[in-house]
């Protein structure tokens, strides 16, 4: 009898024990728990009392037991840092870790017209129309894909740095391949690419067969070449004005284009252009020989296969 009295004793402390660790613990211990719906209802409710009075009436911990989401009293969904963050925080912290290391900027979103970012560890509220803007995109090595900037007196975008070029959108090569390509739908019959003045007027535009018009007037760039003991010279605009230091003979050109016409301007009689009917490379075929230099004569040649040829010339 006294055995089985001890049997009891023992098994009424550890009982005791039991709830005494389970009323000490927070949040208690629950065992699993699985519902199964059997009619199209609600199929778990909880409802708040009449005096409820704390915050949250539905709370998750980790197994830290580290409170890691609530639904409120009021039924907001609150999530990720705690009951002082909302589930739109722990979104915003997931887009913005994958910038913070790399460089300063911000993560926005819009809620119901709402705009909202998070910066410095918290969720804050702005207006958009005057909020200034510096997001930089990078890849996993870091280098700088995408630049924002939108700040007072100064309005960007730049690819491939955040340097500003200059214009509202730029493009900063950071490798030896092409840097702009726009391409055409398969059915495209709509002009590929159109640039307009601020009035909606057509300036410059490509169309589907990529023929081009122009809306006003092609002004090549003129630039002064000074011949000084050599005899062939390279172009980098489209129009020159020729001048000579002594008396020189002109035999090639280089840089000609296919198709390209490019007017001459003498500015001096000191400078000879020589006839060639060789077709070789870069050299000159006239009408008539020999042309020396005499002020503002103007000749004008085209460069086809290689060489050029004569269109005209004029004595001004």
């Amino acid at each position: 009898m006294f055995g089985r009295l001890r049997n009891l004793s023992i098994v009424f402390v550890l009982g005791m024990a039991i709830v005494f660790v389970m009323a000490t613990t927070y949040p208690p211990p629950i065992a699993p728990l699985t519902l199964t719906g059997g009619d199209d209802v609600v199929q778990f409710t909880v409802r708040s009392a009449s005096n409820q009075v704390a915050t949250q009436l539905v709370e998750y911990y980790d197994a830290a037991g580290v409170l890691s989401a609530a639904i409120t009293a009021d039924g907001n969904f609150q999530a990720s840092d705690g009951p002082g963050s909302n589930v739109m925080y722990a979104v915003l912290n997931e887009l913005d870790t994958g910038i913070a290391s790399a460089g300063s900027g911000f993560v926005g979103i819009n809620i119901d017209g709402n705009e909202y970012y998070r910066a410095g560890g918290g969720i804050s509220s702005f207006n958009p129309n005057s909020l200034d803007i510096d997001v930089t995109i990078r890849t996993d090595d870091g280098t700088q894909m995408l630049h924002i900037n939108s700040t007072s007196g100064s309005d960007y975008i730049t690819l491939g740095s955040s340097s500003d070029l200059g214009g509202l959108v730029g493009i900063d090569g950071g490798n030896d391949e092409q840097q702009l390509i726009v391409q055409g739908n398969a059915t495209q019959t709509a002009a590929i690419l159109v640039i307009e003045t601020s009035a909606g007027s057509d300036l410059f535009t490509v169309d589907n067969e990529g023929d081009l018009f122009i809306g006003g007037r092609i002004g090549p760039l003129v630039t002064g070449v000074v011949v000084d003991g050599v005899t062939t010279f390279a172009l980098t605009t489209s129009a020159i004005t020729l001048d000579c230091t002594g008396v020189e003979t002109i035999i090639t050109i280089t840089g000609g284009l296919n198709g390209m016409v490019l007017p001459i301007r003498h500015h001096d009689t000191e400078c000879t252009i020589q006839d060639s009917n060789a077709d070789t490379a870069d050299t000159i075929d006239l009408v008539g020989g020999d042309l020396a230099g005499l002020d503002d004569l103007v000749l004008q040649l085209v460069f086809f296969n290689g060489h050029w040829l004569e269109l005209n010339r004029s004595q001004n």
